[in-house]
């Protein structure tokens, strides 16, 4: 995908936990990066790229090599023009399909099609918040369970009381579908002084443009296009402080506790992530000098573990993954 390195993160959970659960699979990508899979609106910043067959993902097409579907994370998974193409797809192939830890940040009720996919060719529903639980629920026996972003990373590692090294997660705030308000950019970026000027910092940026703006105010800051990197970006922090979600879920799956800074609907995914979710007007001094961060590192690393059984459990149980019948 490479657009979004947080969706990625996410991918990399749904992967381990069914490698855990002993699926066989080829993993083929349906991608959602609107760059290349979203017919072209002259309001958007880029350039005109149309959806091209050399592009290596799913095309959605009858000889499409796709026996299997599996929603994980996006809120895009209920609506719009990228989710409708699948939802057709899915129903003109009758595939069976899971949803893992998926979210929304708005309240939404699912159309006709999704509909039929719910009631009729889904084993499986984890939902990562409510709302994800409340519309799917009428349709489909849903339960609710963190985003498997959490699984991405093989080890955990518990962290000290103290914080020795304080990974800030950067935001800009002009880039589409990735951005902050810009009120919010300046509250991190104000807090983010505050905190470097008690702790050993490292700025993180999960995206091009956060890199930028990094770089335009002086700041020294790692950045990788590769999602397989951020193990190694974010490994010797103590504590992450974010307001992108799935800076929470890498720092989760590496044991490191997080505050995530709430400003949408999303946040409360950060909960599934053993996270402290606090608004956009916190100082986080304070907060950082107050917390046993020892202690919450013990208690992610043991969510990361039953989230990691509870799916591995929940996959072996499918008949049309292929585990139970071998």
């Amino acid at each position: 995908m490479q657009w979004n390195v947080g969706d990625e993160f996410i991918l990399r959970g749904v992967m381990s936990a069914l490698r855990e659960a002993g699926v066989s699979f080829n993993p083929v990508l349906f991608n959602r990066n609107p760059a290349v899979s979203t017919p072209w609106n002259p309001r958007w910043a880029w350039p005109r790229r149309p959806y091209a067959p050399p592009e290596n993902s799913a095309q959605l097409t009858a000889d499409d090599p796709v026996d299997y579907v599996i929603f994980a994370g996006t809120p895009e998974w209920t609506s719009g023009v990228r989710a409708s193409r699948l939802h057709e797809f899915i129903l003109r192939r009758k595939l069976r399909c899971a949803f893992l830890g998926v979210g929304l940040g708005n309240a939404v009720t699912p159309d006709e099609s999704l509909s039929r996919i719910l009631r009729d060719q889904t084993d499986l529903f984890m939902a990562r918040d409510q709302l994800a639980l409340a519309a799917a629920s009428p349709h489909v026996a849903a339960e609710k369970c963190s985003c498997p972003a959490i699984l991405c990373c093989a080890e955990a590692e518990p962290r000290p009381a103290r914080p020795r090294k304080v990974g800030l997660v950067i935001q800009a705030d002009q880039t589409l579908w990735q951005s902050v308000p810009t009120k919010v950019m300046h509250y991190l970026l104000q807090q983010y002084r505050e905190i470097s000027a008690r702790y050993e910092t490292v700025y993180i940026a999960h995206y091009l443009d956060d890199l930028k703006l990094a770089q335009k105010l002086g700041l020294p800051c790692r950045y990788s296009f590769r999602a397989e990197d951020y193990e190694g970006l974010f490994k010797d922090c103590d504590l992450v402080v974010t307001a992108r979600v799935h800076g929470a879920g890498i720092a989760a799956s590496l044991g490191i506790p997080s505050i995530l800074i709430a400003h949408d609907g999303r946040a409360e995914t950060g909960t599934g992530f053993g996270a402290i979710v606090t608004p956009p007007d916190t100082e986080l001094l304070p907060l950082i000098e107050s917390t046993d961060w020892a202690q919450r590192s013990q208690d992610i690393i043991a969510l990361k573990h039953s989230v990691r059984a509870t799916y591995v459990a929940k996959l072996r149980a499918i008949p049309a993954l292929g585990v139970a019948t071998r």
